[in-house]
C-alpha cells in the first residue's frame, strides 16, 4: 500500500472496470469511499459480518471479532490515506471505454495460451 505507482495502476484498473461493467461504485473516487468510516456503526454491515462468519468460518476459534476487523480496517484506511495515488486518483475521463480496450490496456504482455487439445 506504500508503492504509489502500483496503487495508481491497481486503482486505474478498478475504476475503469467499474465504468465498463456499469455496477459497483462508478463515479466514486477512492478518497470518497466512506466504508472505512461508516462500517463501525452500520447495523447492516455488522449483521452481514456476523452472517459471513457463521457461513464461512466453520470453527468458532477461527472467527475474528468485529472489533478486531474494524481495527484492521482502520489500519488499512490510515495506510491508504498516506498514499498520494489513493488521494489523488480521478475518475477516468473517457465517456466510452470498451471491454476490448480495457483488456488490451491492462493485460500482461504475455502471449495468449494455446487452446485446444494437445496430442
Amino acid at each position: 500500500m506504500t508503492d504509489e505507482a502500483q496503487m495508481e495502476h491497481l486503482l486505474d484498473i478498478r475504476m475503469t472496470e467499474e465504468l465498463i461493467r456499469h455496477d459497483g461504485i462508478p463515479g466514486v473516487t477512492p478518497s470518497e469511499f466512506i466504508f472505512f468510516e461508516a462500517a463501525g456503526n452500520d447495523r447492516r454491515v455488522i449483521g452481514a459480518y456476523e452472517i459471513m462468519q457463521r457461513q464461512y468460518v466453520l470453527r468458532d476459534c477461527d472467527r475474528i471479532p468485529y472489533e478486531s476487523a474494524l481495527d484492521a480496517l482502520s489500519s488499512i484506511s490510515q495506510s491508504l490515506e498516506k498514499n498520494n495515488a489513493w488521494n489523488e486518483m480521478k475518475i477516468p475521463h473517457s465517456d466510452e471505454i470498451e471491454y476490448d480496450d480495457f483488456i488490451e490496456k491492462f493485460s500482461p504482455n504475455e502471449p495468449e495460451p494455446k487452446r485446444g487439445r494437445s496430442r
